[in-house]
């Protein structure tokens, strides 16, 4: 049977959170390249979502859309629950990174670099690159 992804931090309305955009972080003034600890090349600005499971950005992008709790191209329909109960049952589960092209999903990254990340990313590594301050990421993937 099939796991459910990590439960998520909300940063919905959260005055500062480890990643570079969320909801309210245009209230502080966005987030300053010396804030991005962790590195530049090594922290993640944005990356691909899929409209694919209906909740596409295009129309929920009011909020922090996608999030690496979620493992990159989760299959919601995998786990029993979802896919009995479908969208509104599993809303938060299916808030991951997703492209419509096989084997993982593009990137940009803080120092204007564009990378694939592969679906079998290390799940650890692929959080800590989502991260700006924690200190927990090395880059290797």
């Amino acid at each position: 049977m099939a796991a459910s992804p990590t439960q998520q931090i909300d940063c919905t309305y959260a005055h500062d959170c480890f990643g570079i955009m969320w909801r309210t972080n245009y209230a502080r003034g966005g987030v300053k390249i010396k804030e991005i600890t962790d590195g530049t090349t090594h922290t993640m600005l944005i990356g691909e979502a899929s409209p694919v499971d209906g909740l596409s950005a295009a129309w929920s992008s009011e909020c922090d859309w996608a999030v690496t709790g979620i493992q990159i191209n989760w299959d919601w329909r995998s786990f029993p629950p979802c896919a009995s109960g479908g969208v509104p049952s599993c809303y938060w589960d299916m808030r991951g990174f997703r492209s419509s092209h096989p084997g993982g999903v593009q990137f940009a990254f803080c120092d204007g670099s564009v990378r694939f990340i592969p679906d079998n990313i290390d799940h650890p590594v692929y959080r800590a690159l989502s991260t700006r301050k924690k200190g927990d990421n090395t880059g290797e993937y």
